[in-house]
């Protein structure tokens, strides 16, 4: 295979691998028999790895022009996929610290002191009741409010049905002001094949009726499954009959299109760092608590934009190195270098992780 398609067939391969893989009962990896590895020890690791396409820096900020005065700050966060289990899978998703990387992204959180907190889904990793208590148990922990969306690991039981209040919210679709901002919060799991994103009827009509009301407020819309294309990800995700995007993407861009003051689409599930645009549009794919890269967002708002930046859990970097070494490790014995390319895709460009985005004022009608 020559270079030209291994960089197109790669990324389209890793990443349905991966779903496959790691996608319901079939991704919860049973618990590793091999012997216990001192994470203490992957810091000599971290200094003397070779990253060729990770070596750009990991936080990004610029001066703000034209997009008025700061308001507020907030961090994502998003698939955390919390789980008792003592496993580490062959991808990398570190099971056995997924509570010890939860407490260490409150921490970091608390640490920023931002407004509030957007959770963008798979708090959990099965959606069992207990679950659930140890998420809010370790959230509540967060000292300013925290809004979480629903993602399909967390319908994957029944449990969400009476757990999901314990997260502080009555429903799984919902919107929120603060400081001049609208943002809302859409459940995007099919009831009836959870690893199916859809925005259904009923919720496409309440968000435009939602999007009506706040016309004059700039807007983020958050839910757990992706929109916008991402290259490398859908042509082979459709062959193979998987699909990491809502299934009316387009009809759900196309609304957007009479909505200018949507300034961004937040979504998580992928796992991986991605940043495209539709229109006037911006859509963000964020990385994941549970594998490399391990990080959170910050984003500081401003009347007419936002500056996003990506930050490591600098607590855990060995955590981070060796899910990076258990997935380089597992898939380029699978193919030469596969490995490589599966890390850097979900790693993102410096583009993918961080960004500054304004909006032209006129673009908050009055609503007439």
């Amino acid at each position: 295979m020559d270079t030209k398609r291994m960089k197109i067939f790669v990324p389209f391969f890793i990443f349905c691998l991966f779903t496959s893989i790691a996608s319901g009962e079939a991704g919860y990896v049973t618990d590793n028999d091999g012997p216990e590895i001192d994470i203490t020890n992957i810091s000599d690791a971290i200094e003397e790895a070779n990253y060729s396409s990770f070596n750009e820096i990991n936080n990004f900020t610029t001066f703000p022009l034209d997009i008025g005065n700061y308001l507020f700050s907030f961090a994502v966060a998003t698939d955390i996929h919390w789980s008792s289990s003592n496993s580490i899978s062959d991808f990398g998703r570190m099971y056995k610290y997924s509570d010890r990387l939860l407490a260490d992204v409150v921490s970091a959180i608390n640490a920023e002191s931002v407004n509030f907190t957007i959770l963008l889904g798979d708090l959990t990793d099965t959606g069992l009741a207990y679950e659930f208590d140890n998420v809010t148990e370790r959230l509540n922990n967060l000292d300013r409010p925290f809004y979480p969306v629903i993602g399909n690991h967390d319908k994957s039981e029944g449990a969400w049905i009476t757990q999901w209040a314990e997260l502080g919210q009555e429903n799984t679709t919902y919107s929120f002001n603060f400081a001049g901002w609208h943002f809302i919060v859409l459940d995007s799991v099919n009831d009836t094949d959870t690893e199916q994103g859809i925005v259904t009827d009923d919720i496409m009509k309440w968000l435009q009726d939602d999007l009506k009301a706040h016309k004059t407020m700039p807007t983020i819309i958050c839910l757990h499954f992706l929109v916008n294309d991402v290259p490398g990800l859908a042509e082979l995700c459709a062959i193979s009959g998987l699909n990491p995007y809502i299934e009316n993407n387009k009809e759900f861009k196309v609304m957007l299109n009479n909505y200018p003051n949507v300034a961004a689409v937040l979504s998580g599930h992928g796992h991986l760092n991605s940043i495209t645009y539709n229109n006037n549009v911006t859509f963000i794919e964020t990385a994941s608590v549970i594998q490399y890269p391990i990080t959170y967002d910050i984003y500081r708002v401003y009347e007419y934009g936002f500056i996003k930046t990506q930050h490591k859990i600098y607590q855990d970097l060995n955590i981070s190195e060796l899910s990076r070494e258990t997935a380089i490790n597992y898939l380029n014995d699978i193919l030469p270098r596969l490995g490589d390319y599966y890390v850097s895709f979900i790693f993102g460009s410096l583009s993918d992780r961080s960004i500054n985005v304004s909006f032209a004022p006129q673009n908050l009608r009055d609503g007439n």
